[in-house]
Formats: C-alpha cells, structure tokens, sequence
C-alpha cells in the first residue's frame, strides 16, 4: 500500500510490524520441515518429439530433458477450510475438496514470486498437495503488504 502523509501514521513502524507477524507466523509451524508451507513449480519437461503445447505425442514418451525448480518454504500462516464447512453441489454431484488460505508478507511473497517461473503451481502442507486456484487482491497496512494466496486439495492424507 502507498505511504500517507498522515501524521497519525508517523509512530507505524513497518520492520517491527513484520517482525511481530513473522515471530506469530513461526509459532505456528509444525516441527517437521516437511509438514512445513512447501510451494512447488512443476518440472519443465522436453520432449524430442512434443506438441505446440510441449507434450509428447505418445503417452509413454520419455523426456529428453526435465528441470525442476527447487521447492521453497517461507514463513506463513495457513487457514484450512475443511470438506464439512463446504455447501457446493451442482447437477453432477457434490465436489467438497477442502482448500487452504496461505497468507504471506510482501517479502515472502516476493520470494516465492519467480521473474522466470510466476507464481507456483502447487503448495504442499502436511503431506498434503493443494493446486493454487488464486491470489487474492493485496491488502496493505501503510507500507506493508499481504497477500492470501487460495488453493484447493488434489489429494488428502
């Protein structure tokens, strides 16, 4: 968010502000590293013979070359949404997935942010794989600001 000329704004000290949410954030984690927020980019994969899209024209065709973006944890704090709370049906069915709500400050989402890769494709939480479906519009608190990245489960453990 821009800056005010606000003298009211004058005693907001943004480096304290982010130090107390990422201090709140960290009490959060779960011990293992590996149940830790993880965003992950899907491996660009070559093919001799691809599509205009980048596949393989058959289904068993082995990748001449495969680059996988190394995955990436940074402190944030995760609301879950569980299947119960969910009310969507339509004609087919009831699709109930649970979703995530990842927030991260400005920082960490510039971190994640990547100038040749965008945004990740997928967020692992607790052995669990969440596709991102969007990113909310930012939100600020003068010069800091949050972004609340929603994703959807692919699988459940």
């Amino acid at each position: 968010m821009a800056t005010t000329t606000d003298p009211r704004a004058s005693g907001f000290d943004p480096a304290l502000f982010k130090d107390a949410i990422r201090f709140a954030m960290n009490m959060g984690l779960p011990d293992t590293a590996t149940e830790r927020v993880t965003f992950r980019w899907t491996a660009d994969k070559s093919f001799d013979t691809e599509s205009p899209s980048g596949n393989p024209y058959t289904w068993n065709g082995t990748p001449t070359s495969e680059t996988a973006p190394v995955d990436v944890r940074v402190s944030a704090a995760v609301e879950f949404v569980s299947r119960a709370s969910l009310s969507d049906s339509n004609s087919i069915g009831d699709f109930d997935n649970p979703r995530i709500v990842v927030t991260l400050l400005d920082d960490e989402y510039e971190t994640i942010t990547d100038d040749d890769l965008g945004l990740p494709d997928k967020i692992l939480v607790g052995g669990n794989t969440y596709e991102i479906d969007f990113v909310a519009p930012p939100v600020g608190l003068f010069s800091v600001t949050v972004y609340q990245i929603h994703a959807t489960a692919v699988d459940e453990s």
